[in-house]
């Protein structure tokens, strides 16, 4: 067996059911960029219903329970005057890992997200972190196993070729659906650009050329 063949075999999703005509399961959500191929899916009963993760998805693992302790540790060092333990009557915003709240945030939630973000672009936290604040003014530090992220580029950084060091020195940056969702309403997502044209695309269809001609069996919404 080949390589470019055995790709979708590990790297596919298939639901239990691949029966049924109707439409709108097969189609793809533009908030799905990134995270899952539109051209990839194969034809028939499959079609749209069988897909393959994008070509730099990422999908976290498991974080150890000590490096989450490190990561309160630092916080509640770096922001004494803006982080408060939770007392008998806690009054919000909080700061939640996980969804755990932690302790009281003091101030602008927003502003100690991106004093946050920054210490994740220095590679202090974990680099795969999400970094949001909820509709209730809740900051969020997202560090569950199984989310989906993609790596940007944030604009005006030249990534050159050594791609961890590009990761800890925050020229790439790893963004969730959540987070991405987060900076959009915050006007900030103009601050990234994609890695190169084809990161949205599978390994397979990435590996053809001239895709930008190719025609997939696909329908965007």
């Amino acid at each position: 067996m080949s390589v470019p063949p055995s790709l979708p075999n590990l790297t596919r999703t298939v639901p239990i059911l691949l029966q049924g005509k109707a439409i709108k399961p097969r189609l793809i959500h533009p908030s799905s960029r990134g995270l899952i191929c539109p051209c990839e899916s194969p034809e028939g009963a499959g079609c749209g219903l069988a897909l393959n993760k994008a070509l730099l998805m990422h999908v976290t693992t498991e974080v150890l329970r000590g490096t989450v302790q490190s990561v309160l540790a630092l916080l509640e060092l770096k922001f004494p005057d803006r982080l408060r333990d939770l007392g008998d009557t806690p009054s919000p915003p909080f700061l939640s890992v996980t969804g755990d709240f932690v302790f009281e945030v003091t101030g602008c939630p927003h502003a100690l997200a991106e004093d946050v973000r920054a210490l994740k672009l220095l590679g202090s936290i974990p680099v795969y972190t999400g970094i949001t604040v909820s509709r209730d003014g809740d900051l969020c530090l997202l560090m569950q196993p199984g989310r989906c992220t993609r790596p940007l580029v944030r604009a005006g950084e030249d990534p050159g070729d050594e791609w961890v060091a590009a990761v800890y020195s925050g020229k790439i940056e790893y963004l969730c659906k959540a987070e991405e969702a987060y900076l959009e309403s915050r006007g900030l997502m103009g601050r990234y650009r994609e890695v190169c044209k084809y990161a949205f695309v599978s390994d397979v269809v990435a590996a053809q050329p001239f895709i930008e001609h190719s025609q997939g069996p696909r329908i965007v919404r």
